[in-house]
């Protein structure tokens, strides 16, 4: 590059400016307390309360193998400890030891340890209280685990000696205890571990829908190579958020093993170097740095091979020559953006300075688990910024492409729609995923607070939901999948002959149990020699799609019709409903992508809107039609349509089944009237059951599964102290519940709470102004709703006593 002597000195100077700036940020960060000089920690005049946690950092015993105590400070790397027989070695085994004098409190304690490399076991008095994998004094013996393990301490004045067994034969880099060591009050170690818990699930899906959001637009402008490169590196930020801190992935995956852990923490680290690189060189190409980015790319994909290929000691081993290979693919990509900037290049500076933090913030990284700083990770902080601001400037440049197109006029239009679109697909994506959401954090963090009790049964019904809702957001990614494997052209259909009336009888017998638990009678009149060529496991998703929204939008008493046959040519089946029917303006764009999220600001949409529009692909790709007809108030009719097949018809019995999950709404418990009476509506049988197990512990809780149902209870004679509900439901959302409830002398003055998962201001604004007293977001704290619903409640009697 033709710099000048004068303009690479300025650059390395404004590199290690920034540099010095940012480290001098980190190590300015709040550091808890060290305690402990001497091999016996006094915390009996420690205030806990005041000072938070301490870190039990000071002088440790410690043994390596079989030769004699020394003292160390940890977090610590035996590998190169001096020892009597000299230094010690990456792999072995030893023992670390520390005595503490607890506080004269009546208050719990409790430990924080972080890693260990690579397995440990801790005794406290003596006794084993908890391990993570199996500390052995061989490689056959050991099995590594590298958990954060959280302990709590015997109550009492007496000293506790804390003993930790460490064994490492994996870790080409040495063992030792890596992670610091905290102890506190219990409360203030859970508080620890649930913001941990908390920030790292939140940051895993932010990469997470990032990265699936910038696939998409890759599906959508295959043309363009930046938007999948920049999906992958939010996908490698993923995978490194689940694999290490809380470590996520050991929550989800319980028995996965640490050396696949390992190398999916590697892979995603290992796999960056060569796509940093290409999305910049991507982005402003130029022949300068071609021969840099061939190399770098070739290493990146070289080292990858080795983390899937080799054993697990031998690809850690290469992990230095790899940190100084970063270390210089930064500088290389730094001057290729600041050579950008300088030429005047747009967005140049924008991406040039997010980089900038992200180097700032690796190289700490480096260095801290090199163990040569004494600083804090903030290697998630710059991966956020560097998403935040490459988003930002890659929007920036896809507006301007639009921008410059030839015809302005037509090409604004299809922006407006574009970032209509969008926004759709982001509202209705948060309202979709809430709710399972909901189903895993707040049963997690009821689980954490203890409200389970300090143990659970591994078979108890909270672990059934947990799993039930991950299974559903499943679905939804599966989903959305299919949706883009039909845009990719991927998918390719194995035609069978089918009798759609014989194949088509068993989904009667999976529906019927859901559509008699919500009162709704389904009638069929399935008539043979309905034959046609088609792929029964893509049609299966069609008929789930139209009988699933049958269901959701027929009110209780109402009729769902199977109807299956022959007309003219064609071999057809229908799903007709009674429930409220679609208005002629949306006729035309039911089957258009994102559509059921068409009522901008409305509460009249579910999920991502892509079902139908999945299923339209579905049937298109089959060389079938699908066609619907309605009217408001009377209800639709879905009908699909394949040309008939006069050839011999193969047996329905060995064509594959969707498994159709099903839940029974929560039971109703007889009324005690010790406790105060509360009402929650909403349509989600899961949710029920969970507030209803939540918070009946305080309350007398009457649960119902939609709107009408809720009227049909306070007109048969309950009354409420305090009402829940949620906003999106069919037929009669929260919004039309609450008009109608207020209009009821028995409800007139009874509080009324939103809980819903419609994030838009809008729609909250509206729920405020329609009486409510408070609109609660899904994720939401169990014990926060129910102090929320008791103080509620005792004002309301203290206004009537009044």
């Amino acid at each position: 590059m033709r710099y000048s002597l004068r303009s690479g000195i300025k650059s390395i100077f404004f590199l290690c400016t920034l540099f010095l700036i940012s480290f001098v940020f980190i190590s300015c960060l709040p550091i808890s307390p060290v305690v402990g000089p001497d091999r016996f920690v006094d915390l009996s005049s420690h205030s806990f309360s005041e000072s938070g946690p301490a870190i039990l950092k000071g002088s440790w015993k410690f043994r390596y193998e079989n030769t004699e105590e020394t003292a160390v400070h940890i977090p610590s790397n035996w590998k190169g400890m001096a020892t009597t027989e000299g230094k010690a070695g990456a792999f072995g085994y030893a023992e670390y030891s520390i005595t503490i004098l607890p506080p004269i409190t009546d208050e719990s304690h409790m430990l924080k340890i972080g890693e260990l490399g690579t397995a440990g076991m801790v005794f406290i008095n003596g006794i084993e209280a908890k391990r993570t994998g199996y500390p052995g004094i061989t490689a056959q013996e050991t099995r590594p685990d590298v958990r954060i393990m959280y302990i709590p301490l015997p109550t009492g004045s007496k000293p506790i000696d804390i003993s930790i067994r460490v064994s490492n034969f994996d870790d080409t880099n040495g063992g030792g205890i890596w992670g610091q060591i905290l102890i506190g009050t219990t409360a203030q170690i859970e508080q620890i571990q649930n913001a941990a818990m908390i920030q790292d699930s939140f940051m895993a899906g932010l990469f997470f829908i990032v990265s699936l959001y910038y696939l998409v637009l890759f599906l959508y402008r295959r043309s363009d190579r930046t938007s999948i490169l920049f999906a992958l590196i939010c996908a490698s930020f993923f995978l490194r958020q689940i694999t290490t801190g809380e470590k996520i992935l050991l929550y989800l995956l319980p028995t996965i093993p640490w050396r696949v852990l390992v190398r999916i923490e590697y892979l995603s680290l290992y796999g960056l170097a060569p796509l940093y690189i290409s999305f910049f060189g991507s982005l402003f190409p130029g022949k300068t740095l071609q021969i840099f980015r061939k190399i770098f790319v070739a290493i990146g994909i070289v080292t990858s091979l080795f983390v899937v290929l080799l054993p697990v000691p031998w690809f850690i081993s290469t992990l230095v020559p790899v940190q100084l290979y970063w270390i210089l693919l930064f500088i290389v990509t730094f001057v290729l953006l600041l050579q950008a900037a300088r030429e005047g290049k747009q967005d140049a500076w924008i991406f040039l300075f997010s980089f900038t933090i992200l180097i700032a913030a690796g190289i700490n990284d480096i260095l801290l688990t090199r163990l040569y700083l004494p600083t804090k990770s903030v290697v998630t902080l710059g991966q956020a910024v560097f998403i935040f601001f490459q988003s930002l400037a890659l929007s920036r440049r896809f507006a301007r492409e639009y921008r410059d197109s030839k015809n302005m006029a037509d090409l604004n239009t299809h922006l407006r729609e574009l970032d209509d679109a969008k926004t759709r697909f982001f509202t209705a994506s948060s309202h979709e995923l809430r709710t399972p959401v909901t189903l895993i954090t707040s049963p997690v963090e009821a689980i954490l607070n203890g409200s389970y009790g300090e143990t659970i049964s591994r078979n108890a019904p909270v672990f059934a939901l947990v799993k039930r809702n991950c299974d559903r957001l499943m679905h939804v990614a599966d989903e959305l999948l299919d949706f883009l494997r039909f845009d990719s052209g991927a998918v390719q259909p194995v035609f069978r002959s089918v009798d759609l009336s014989s194949w088509l009888d068993k989904y009667v017998s999976l529906f019927s149990p859901d559509a008699a638990r919500r009162g709704i009678v389904l009638e069929t009149s399935l008539k043979g020699a309905a034959v046609a060529r088609v792929d029964p496991v893509l049609l299966e998703t069609v008929v789930y799609n139209l009988f699933s929204n049958a269901l959701k939008h027929t009110g209780e008493g109402g009729t769902i019709t199977l109807t299956s046959g022959r007309k003219g040519k064609d071999s057809f089946f229908s799903v007709a409903d009674t429930g409220p029917g679609i208005s002629v303006e949306r006729l035309p764009h039911l089957f258009e992508r994102f559509s059921a999220a068409s009522a901008v600001g409305g509460t009249d949409y579910s999920g991502f809107g892509i079902g139908l529009p999945l299923s339209a692909e579905i049937v298109k790709t089959l060389a079938g039609t699908l066609v619907v007809s309605s009217k408001l108030g009377e209800g639709s009719v879905f009908t699909v349509s394949f040309p008939f097949y006069s050839g011999e018809v193969e047996n329905a019995e060995s064509f594959p089944t969707r498994s159709i999950s099903t839940w029974l709404p929560p039971i109703q418990k007889p009324a005690n009237p010790d406790l105060v009476p509360i009402l929650v509506v909403d349509d989600d049988p899961d949710i029920l059951a969970f507030l209803d197990e939540v918070l009946s512990r305080s309350f007398d809780v009457h649960t119902v599964i939609s709107g009408a149902a809720a009227v049909s209870l306070v007109e048969g004679g309950f009354h409420p102290r305090v009402i829940v509900s949620d906003v999106m439901m069919p037929l009669m959302d929260g919004f039309a519940l609450r008009e109608r409830l207020s209009a009821m002398d028995a409800c007139a003055s009874v509080p009324f709470l939103f809980l819903s998962a419609m994030a838009d201001a809008a729609v909250r604004k509206t729920g405020l102004a329609s009486g409510a007293v408070d609109y609660i977001l899904k994720p939401f704290n169990a014990d926060e709703l129910s102090a929320k619903i008791s103080s509620l409640a005792s004002l309301a009697r203290a206004e009537r006593e009044r």
